[in-house]
């Protein structure tokens, strides 16, 4: 049940995201005693655009390319279709960070450093996370999320060894930027030049002007528009928590909700990897469906007992008030980390199926109910009233998509029983 490609590309995406977890908290709790408050302050704020610029401007040219690239692997034109995807992006990135940032960049940094410094530093950043995210979504796509997790590594070192700058030069928010920036720039260059080689697919080609397909395009905005529906969702919340019942009953769901969220990062990792492997044969498809649901059954169970039976423990450790709000909420969020992991398994098999319309109508939908159900309900019921509307828009979507699901396993059920037993061994 733990082996083969599914097993290991699902454990090297969670090892990723636990490691940048972690190189972040050391990140902020070196820094945090290098500069004063203000600066921390500040400079978090810039990160975070420069980041989520990156986030909703990458994501769908990655989809493509773990869609599109294995089938051209041994070919050249593995190379150029990498090149399709990820300067293209690069270029969106910088597009858009460059124009948001003139216009609000001197409210990030204030009297902080310069305007047109701050605008530069924060697109290079931008520009280069996505270099690096959609680089990270290449190995996965080859069997070699391990390579991910280098990538992913040497970005933590560089983030903490850029750290340095602030003991050689000022202790200020503008130097804390530009060696986030400079470490950015360094993980790219690993993954690049001395990671990506190393698959033996093909080397980076150097940026053309080449025109893409509107088959190229469509595909794009399907895997794009998929993603941020079920993307937005987890950061509107906070936002609409606060609108209805105020910051001290935000904070406690805000802590809360970032607890919760080790319940959606299994699931969608073991799903990204039934959709690496699902667009590199489709006919394994309904079986690997099937594997996927295994390996969410073995490691879920884990997080949520804990939740369930230690997790008013953990909130104590943020004070009593986020206890006692927030324990209910953090129960809600692990059941429905169930029917939310079945959501993923079944937007990976739209995805690879070709059906991206179903894909982000699905995402889109249970993202309002979430929304529109926590609108409603926060005021009557509290913090939890947000973590029920989850909840509902969850099993709401997981009914959708069961026809769906069924119909696999009857076809691998099928399957099985055509396949003669020599042919199995």
């Amino acid at each position: 049940m733990l082996k083969g490609p599914l097993a290991r590309g699902s454990l090297f995406m969670i090892l990723t995201t636990g490691a940048t977890g972690g190189f972040g908290y050391f990140y902020w709790l070196i820094a945090a005693r290098l500069v004063n408050a203000e600066s921390v302050g500040y400079t978090a704020a810039a990160m975070s655009l420069a980041t989520g610029i990156s986030l909703v401007t990458n994501i769908g040219f990655g989809n493509y390319a773990v869609e599109r690239l294995p089938s051209l692997e041994g070919t050249a034109s593995w190379a150029r279709l990498l090149a399709r995807a990820l300067w293209p992006a690069v270029l969106l990135t910088s597009l858009v960070g460059a124009v948001l940032q003139v216009l609000i960049a001197e409210s990030l940094l204030h009297a902080h450093g310069s305007r047109l410094w701050i605008v530069l530093i924060l697109t290079v950043a931008a520009a280069g996370l996505t270099f690096t995210s959609v680089l990270n979504f290449v190995f996965i796509s080859a069997r070699r999320a391990d390579l991910g997790f280098a990538l992913g590594v040497s970005l933590g070192l560089g983030k903490l060894l850029s750290l340095a700058l602030l003991i050689v030069a000022d202790r200020s928010s503008m130097v804390l930027l530009a060696g986030w920036a400079a470490s950015i720039v360094l993980s790219c260059g690993v993954g690049g030049l001395v990671l990506l080689p190393t698959m033996g697919h093909g080397r980076l080609m150097i940026p053309g002007l080449q025109r893409p397909s509107r088959s190229d395009l469509g595909r794009v905005l399907g895997h794009h528009m998929t993603s941020i529906g079920g993307m937005l969702t987890p950061y509107l919340l906070p936002l609409v928590v606060l609108y209805r019942l105020g910051p001290v009953q935000n904070a406690y769901f805000y802590v809360t909700w970032m607890l919760g969220s080790i319940f959606f990062i299994l699931s969608p990792s073991i799903a990204f990897a039934l959709f690496a492997e699902g667009s590199r044969d489709v006919g394994v498809l309904a079986s690997e469906t099937r594997h996927a649901f295994r390996l969410i059954s073995a490691v879920l169970p884990v997080p949520i007992l804990a939740a369930v039976l230690g997790g008013h423990f953990v909130l104590l450790l943020f004070g009593p008030g986020y206890a006692e709000q927030g324990y209910i909420l953090l129960v809600i969020l692990a059941v429905a980390a169930i029917p939310d992991a079945v959501n993923n398994v079944a937007i990976t098999v739209l995805r690879v199926r070709g059906k991206l319309h179903w894909a982000a109508i699905l995402n889109s939908a249970m993202g309002v109910m979430a929304l529109g159900g926590a609108w409603l309900a926060l005021p009557s019921m509290g913090i939890s009233g947000a973590g029920f509307a989850w909840f509902g828009a969850q099993v709401v979507g997981s009914i959708a998509v069961a026809p769906l699901l069924l119909r696999m396993a009857r076809r691998h059920a099928h399957d099985r029983r055509s396949t003669p037993d020599s042919a199995r061994s």
